[in-house]
């Protein structure tokens, strides 16, 4: 696939799952508006209050899972893959937040496509055979 077609198809995607980002960014800024509270009213004393502020610092790094997947983009557009480490982190990253809330699965609605993109990159970029299904790399002219 040339470059110009993967620059195409990214930005399908990419714009696709606009809507999930700009709710992650909003829920973002709604938990950083919180943080001075919830500083304040350290230390907690529950199990219950720990847990929230865990998921709420896990919630945070998430963010970070989008430039995980914007360089994967990038290396595909450019035919460069990214060291597999990375795209495990990713991953990880992206739904580590969602996993203790069943409840949270629902945001996935919103980034779909963008589950589907950084599905297939994440194979594009940890497998050889992905990048050249028919092994054309091999075959001499």
């Amino acid at each position: 696939m040339s470059r110009l077609a993967r620059s195409v198809v990214s930005l399908l995607f990419w714009t696709l799952s606009l809507p999930g980002l700009v709710m992650h960014v909003a829920m973002l800024w709604g938990l950083l508006q919180r943080l001075p509270r919830a500083v304040h009213d350290l230390p907690y004393r529950t199990l219950g209050d720990w847990a929230e502020a865990g998921m709420a610092c896990l919630f945070a790094v998430s963010i970070l899972s989008w430039l995980f997947l914007a360089w994967m983009t990038f290396g595909w557009i450019f035919n460069r893959p990214i060291r597999p480490l990375w795209t495990w982190v990713g991953t990880i990253l992206a739904v580590a937040w969602m996993l203790p809330i069943p409840a949270a699965w629902i945001f996935a609605v919103w980034v779909m496509p963008g589950i589907l993109f950084a599905t297939y990159l994440c194979l594009w970029h940890r497998h050889a055979r992905v990048r050249d299904p028919f092994g054309e790399a091999d075959r001499s002219p």
